[in-house]
């Protein structure tokens, strides 16, 4: 059987990663999703191929023979983005790091490397593959030399592999035609001009007829029609040069051996150093079975000593050397499956694991739950400070006292102030990704390692939170917020199931009655939720107006519905069939799973979920709760206050906007708000030029998007799809807006200025949201980093704000009116369960703490409505 060898077009390769992934960065600030995608295709070429030989071959910056045969060589081509720049070096280290042979020469490129390399070594008896994304290597397709290119369609990248016959069948030519094809057509990516009016189809026919380029000039006079024959006639010299530059050197002097290129010890410890760094974690299973070197033995590998113990004894042992220690770190976890016997903390089998001295971790049992929360509390009392992951997720099992939250603090929050950009930046895998020689599973073993690190963690980030000025975020935002955050999640919401059900019945009728109307518009039966059968019934059958096009045929994507909705009617009643179909299935289906037998919902919030700080909700998802349309807004109706309640619900007005007066210090807007004058109102008379009391009602509505658009840094072309005007009145629009609001136009531009120097931008308390985004060199990423710029300080402070409302709000009820509690909490409203007794005080506790949650310019406002359920109370 003879052995294997794998190439590896590393630029190509690198390339179309850097294209194909989104942007990654690790927690320094470097660029990774090129070197993540391209170890992606590595590892399952190595999977799917087996090699026993493997090598990467680089492109050099410095000029190759091409360049001096034809100086404008490759000349269109566009300047590596930095983003990518910086990850080839990177790159480098990683493969030397897997003793993965690395060829690059002055004055080749890397095709001539590996067609060098391939066609000898195929000579030895070797079979070869190469991986590329460049089809000129196609040209040197053998019967043992395998060309293989990946492609990607809808998300799945699947690989072609060229042996001459399959080239032949693709271009209908055999391999080294492919050099006489470029030589014709030329090749706009290298700039290779070939015959100027010679396409691919022209080119393929006359080599299908006289095989080379030198004999199609010996038959020039047989060549028709006479304009190709003109052509040719006339770009001779392009094509014979083209002819040279497009053919691989497979004779390069390179200096190779084939043992260096032995595929052996690539999952060893200075690998998975560089994996770690890189923090990919992904890959880290592959390095499952490596014995690591001591000297670099990763810190959760050091020997712990795991004490199992009763809660009682582990006290008496230690309660004055954690006095003395004056810390203690505390984590609950859940093993997936085990042979070990689990604790049942309350109804969960969980263990709780402390440490306070980084070198033991003691496994303490618990027989009931308030054991714990008095140990807990007699050691705050004691001054020791409690340091957890995840104190949300904990205060589930113990009560603490929300007075105590100081001293406290959570790993998983600091981790998130810190990176709030990256989805894994607060999970154990991340927090801890470069403490552990394996993935991180929800062991016993990990949770105990982990208890004895969570202090150094703390000691780590309480410094970078101090750095970056986010302490008052940290102690006192996030933290106390996730105690009342635990509180909403046990207190849950009460749903009228049987409501819901005669919901879900009255929905299923109005979707079987839009869908035999949408069946009689379009005279046939189909499935209307396909989009490939719905656009051929509308722009094929129907004929309607085509939009936009997508590479598998026409789009059905809400934009084009909406934009024809207006003339077509079975379009109207397709999107009303949409927004049912997913009420139906999201909430009024959705919501039922989600009921326990006390006829509650106890879903989960999340503050590490968003950018912005903003509060997230899931299980299920509470704050997408529709209120827009009449149709969504009952979806409210069903949910209840407990009998001898009420609902008190409370809502800023426009805080965004308030805010944007606030930072913007825009007198116009900032006088609109101190008048109490309608926002939308005052917006309308000064774009449009007219009087207060003369503003229509389209006008408002235009204003009111103008308004909104603004804050999330619209386009005009944008604006012009909301508000259904043509893109220059949009421009004029915003042009007259950022001519009246001269504060607002400044602030903007500031901000964007300031994020591109810096690469954050903050809330009023400091919150960092960083945007890598903002100096991308690919322009749409650019804009978009803009818009997150311009929006997120005012976002984000709206969020903080809400915070630091829910924290004042729950303090006084706990002082005043310990039988309500907060139950939900959306965006920028909070709802209360009131007590009947209650309710007044209620709503003058909320409308009081809310209001003065933050020192504006512009005073905060809140509505504050009762209702007997949701829908009423808003």
């Amino acid at each position: 059987m003879s052995k294997k060898l794998v190439l590896v077009d590393g630029h190509s390769i690198l390339n179309r990663a850097f294209y194909g992934v989104r942007d990654l960065t690790n927690s320094e600030g470097l660029h990774t999703n090129a070197i993540y995608g391209f170890l992606n295709t590595l590892f399952k070429l190595i999977e799917d191929e087996k090699p026993d030989y493997l090598a990467v071959a680089f492109d050099k910056s410095a000029p190759t023979f091409r360049h001096k045969m034809y100086k404008e060589y490759k000349g269109t081509r566009k300047k590596m983005p930095d983003e990518l720049r910086e990850q080839v070096p990177v790159l480098h280290d990683v493969l030397k790091s897997m003793n993965i042979q690395i060829y690059e020469q002055d004055g080749l490129e890397a095709d001539d490397i590996l067609g060098t390399i391939a066609l000898k070594s195929a000579s030895k008896d070797l079979d070869v593959c190469i991986m590329s994304g460049d089809r000129d290597l196609l040209q040197i397709s053998r019967d043992n030399v395998c060309i293989m290119v990946p492609k990607t369609i809808k998300g799945q990248t699947t690989v072609e592999k060229y042996y001459p016959k399959d080239v032949v069948d693709k271009y209908s030519l055999q391999p080294f035609q492919i050099i006489e094809l470029k030589s014709l057509m030329g090749d706009a990516s290298d700039n290779i001009p070939g015959v100027a009016g010679v396409g691919e189809k022209t080119a393929t026919k006359l080599l299908v007829e006289y095989e080379t380029l030198e004999n199609i000039y010996d038959h020039i006079d047989e060549i028709t029609p006479q304009g190709v024959k003109t052509k040719l006639e006339k770009d001779k010299e392009q094509a014979i040069l083209s002819k040279k530059l497009a053919t691989i050197d497979t004779n390069a002097q390179i200096d190779y051996k084939l043992d260096d290129m032995l595929s052996s010890d690539m999952f060893n410890a200075k690998s998975f150093e560089m994996i770690k760094m890189l923090q990919f974690k992904k890959f880290y299973s592959k390095f499952e079975n490596v014995k690591l070197d001591a000297d670099i033995e990763a810190v959760g590998e050091k020997n712990i000593n795991i004490s199992k113990i009763k809660l009682q004894d582990f006290v008496d042992a230690n309660f004055d050397k954690m006095v003395k220690a004056k810390r203690l770190a505390l984590i609950v976890g859940k093993e997936k499956s085990s042979d070990k016997p689990l604790l049942d903390l309350i109804e969960n089998k969980k263990n709780l694991f402390l440490s306070y001295d980084n070198d033991n971790s003691y496994y303490v049992e618990i027989t009931k739950a308030q054991d714990i929360s008095k140990f807990i509390s007699n050691v705050v009392a004691k001054g020791v400070h409690i340091i957890t992951y995840d104190i949300q997720n904990l205060l589930h099992e113990i009560d603490i006292d929300f007075e105590l939250y100081a001293s406290f603090s959570d790993i998983k929050l600091m981790a998130y102030e810190l990176n709030p950009i990256s989805r894994e930046s607060s999970q154990l895998s991340g927090i801890f990704a470069n403490d552990f020689n394996e993935v991180i599973e929800e062991k016993i073993e990990h949770f105990a390692k982990i208890s004895t690190l969570i202090a150094e963690k703390y000691d780590k980030f309480l410094k970078e939170i101090g750095n970056k000025n986010l302490s008052f975020v940290s102690e006192q935002i996030d933290l106390p917020c996730a105690f009342i955050l635990a509180s909403l999640e046990k207190e849950g919401i009460e749903v009228n199931k049987e409501a819901l059900i005669n919901y879900e019945k009255f929905l299923e009728v109005r979707i079987e009655e839009l869908t035999k109307k949408i069946y009689k518009e379009a005279g046939e039966e189909f499935n209307i939720s396909s989009p490939k059968q719905l656009s051929v019934v509308l722009f094929e059958k129907l004929g309607l107006p085509v939009i936009k096009k997508t590479k598998t045929g026409y789009s059905t994507d809400n934009s084009v519905l909406e934009k024809l909705s207006a003339d077509y009617e079975i379009v109207s009643d397709i999107m009303n069939y949409r927004t049912l179909s997913k009420l139906k299935s999201t909430y009024a289906t959705g919501l039922q799973k989600f009921i326990q037998q006390d006829g509650r919902i106890y879903g989960r919030f999340h503050q590490d979920a968003t950018a912005t700080g903003r509060i997230s909700s899931t299980d299920p998802n509470l704050q997408n709760i529709p209120i827009r349309d009449e149709v969504g807004q009952k979806f409210r109706e069903v949910f209840i206050p407990k009998d001898g309640y009420v609902f008190v619900d409370a809502d800023y007005s426009q805080i965004e906007l308030r805010i944007l007066a606030h930072i913007s210090n825009d007198k116009l807007l900032i006088s609109a708000f101190e008048q109490d004058i309608d926002i939308h109102t005052k917006t309308a008379s000064e774009v449009f030029g007219v009087d207060i009391d003369k503003v229509t009602p389209l006008q408002r509505r235009r204003a009111k998007a103008v308004n909104f658009g603004i804050v999330y840094g619209m386009s005009d072309y944008g604006l012009s799809q909301d508000i259904k005007v043509s893109r220059k009145e949009a421009a004029q629009y915003i042009e007259n807006y950022f001519a009246k609001f001269t504060g607002v136009k400044k602030y903007l531009d500031d901000i964007k200025e300031f994020a591109k120097e810096n690469g954050y931008v903050t809330t009023i308390d400091g919150r960092i949201r960083d945007i890598p985004e903002i100096n991308n060199s690919n322009h749409q990423i650019r804009e978009f980093g803009k818009r997150v710029a311009m929006n997120s300080p005012i976002q984000g402070s709206a969020a903080d704000i809400m915070k630091k409302a829910m924290i004042l709000v729950y303090k006084r009820l706990l002082k005043e009116c310990k039988d309500s509690k907060i139950v939900l909490q959306i965006h920028d409203e909070l709802l209360v369960e009131a007590k009947d007794s209650e309710k007044d005080l209620v709503c003058k506790i909320i409308r009081e703490e809310m209001e003065k949650a933050a020192d504006l310019r512009v005073k905060l406002k809140v509505d504050v409505n009762t209702g007997s359920n949701w829908l009423e109370a808003h």
